[in-house]
């Protein structure tokens, strides 16, 4: 009988202890869930909340990427081969996230009257070097090479300059 006893006690201290040491997993009436936070922002669905630590993306090659069976709209995954980064499902294909529209050191298509190289407004076009203007289209048409506000269309100054033929 005392054998019964001593078990039910030990049994009893162990389960409290467990759930002293047991995390609480708070899902406000909101519908949010939080991992790192027991309030999670109410206008999310998922909130993840660290200062010591990021969200690391489901990594995989591009084959395996590939194989998933009807990805959903918006699945966004990180690629580990054949042009590495984050790609996004789109509903018919998958496509990289690229961080931001504009011109590409590598090249650029569909140049037209819409899409330039230039400024939409009253401001002169730079081109530096070394973080140094070098070039300057200004707002008139003028070019200035060597100089910040060119006089004439073509306007070229400094020392070492070479016989210039038009």
């Amino acid at each position: 009988m005392k054998t019964r006893f001593y078990t039910a006690i030990i049994i009893a201290l162990l389960f409290a202890v467990a759930d002293l040491n047991a995390q609480t997993n708070t899902f406000p009436t909101t519908g949010a869930a939080g991992i790192g936070t027991t309030a999670p922002n109410t206008s999310s669905l998922l909130e993840i909340k660290s200062t010591a630590k990021g969200f690391l993306m489901s990594r995989m090659t591009k084959n395996q990427r590939d194989a998933i069976a009807a990805p959903a709209t918006g699945l966004l995954i990180y690629q580990t081969n054949s042009t590495p980064g984050f790609y996004y499902y789109d509903g018919t294909a998958w496509a990289a996230v690229n961080p931001k529209a504009g011109w590409s050191l590598t090249g650029n298509s569909g140049t037209t009257s819409a899409n330039y190289l230039g400024t939409s407004d009253n401001t002169s076009l730079r081109i530096k070097t070394k973080n140094v203007q070098r070039v300057i289209i200004d707002s008139l048409g003028n070019v200035g090479i060597g100089t910040t506000s060119p006089k004439a269309r073509l306007d070229v100054s400094g020392v070492g300059i070479l016989e210039a033929r038009l």
